[in-house]
């Protein structure tokens, strides 16, 4: 049994992981297996960020990834807009491949619970479609909010923003994903004061703002709420996909919490037989 990359339970977007309830060999992800971001209430989180960027008068650049954040995003802002939390300040999706999977949410409404319509769409929000669009927002002047990718701030048309409103003190960037170390969205993260966009070093000086709890991924006690629904350990479980902090602290959790005795995170490039002599 793989997991796959673990969702969240008690999504407003998506619903809760599937229950598994036996497997022989498990590997099990670990994006957060040493921390726990359902603690932080995403929805007030955002509305704090909006609200202190537009009272800068500044630019809110958010990356996002196409599927699934993007979405969560909108559902997000439509709500805290509907209710009076933040302004109403023009909302541009400029990610073609996040436009296009929002369109497939009316379009399938059992798999996900938002329902039927078009729940991802509100007044002010603008599509960006044509790549001279996106860059011409970059002179629009007044505050706004930009939703674009890459989730890492490693390609894509977020490198204009970026190259654009990360000198400016007014603006602001919003990291709602993991970043994968190496990765420039990684570097902003842990506060370097200069990064590599198009061949020339950009001076961060806008304010750079994290919310973990908007990540796709399940945290330590939602991977433990998971594997607590197999009826016995499998044979072998395998720690993957996390960072070696992040992978050892939730194996030591699976033999703390769980009683599961056979946990391993293996090393890179090792080599497991699992079933000798079929």
């Amino acid at each position: 049994m793989f997991s796959g990359d673990l969702g969240r339970y008690n999504s407003p977007v998506m619903h809760d992981p599937a229950a598994i309830t036996r497997a022989d060999v498990l590997l099990v992800e670990s994006t957060y297996g040493d921390r726990n971001t359902h603690l932080n209430d995403p929805e007030a989180e955002l509305a704090r960020v909006v609200n202190e960027a537009v009272e800068r008068g500044g630019v809110l650049v958010i990356a996002a990834f196409a599927l699934g954040r993007t979405q969560t995003l909108l559902y997000y802002l439509k709500k805290l807009r509907a209710e009076g939390r933040v302004p109403m300040v023009p909302v541009y999706v400029d990610s073609p491949m996040g436009t296009r999977v929002s369109d497939l949410y009316p379009r399938h409404p059992t798999a996900h619970r938002l329902g039927h319509g078009n729940v991802l769409d509100f007044s002010g929000m603008h599509i960006i479609a044509e790549a001279w669009k996106s860059k011409a927002l970059n002179h629009r002047l007044g505050p706004s909010i930009i939703i674009s990718g890459s989730g890492m701030c490693t390609g894509g048309r977020i490198l204009h923003h970026l190259s654009h409103h990360l000198p400016k003190p007014e603006d602001t960037l919003l990291l709602i994903g993991y970043q994968a170390e190496g990765t420039r969205g990684r570097q902003l993260q842990d506060g370097e004061p200069a990064v590599k966009i198009f061949g020339q070093m950009v001076p961060v000086r806008c304010q750079i703002e994290r919310l973990d709890g908007f990540s796709a991924h399940a945290d330590c006690q939602e991977l433990l709420r998971w594997l607590g629904q197999f009826r016995e350990p499998p044979k072998r479980t395998f720690v993957v996909h996390g960072e070696p902090a992040a992978a050892e602290a939730l194996a030591r959790a699976m033999r703390e919490q769980l009683g599961w005795a056979n946990v391993k995170v293996p090393d890179y490039l090792e080599t497991e037989v699992l079933f000798d002599g079929l």
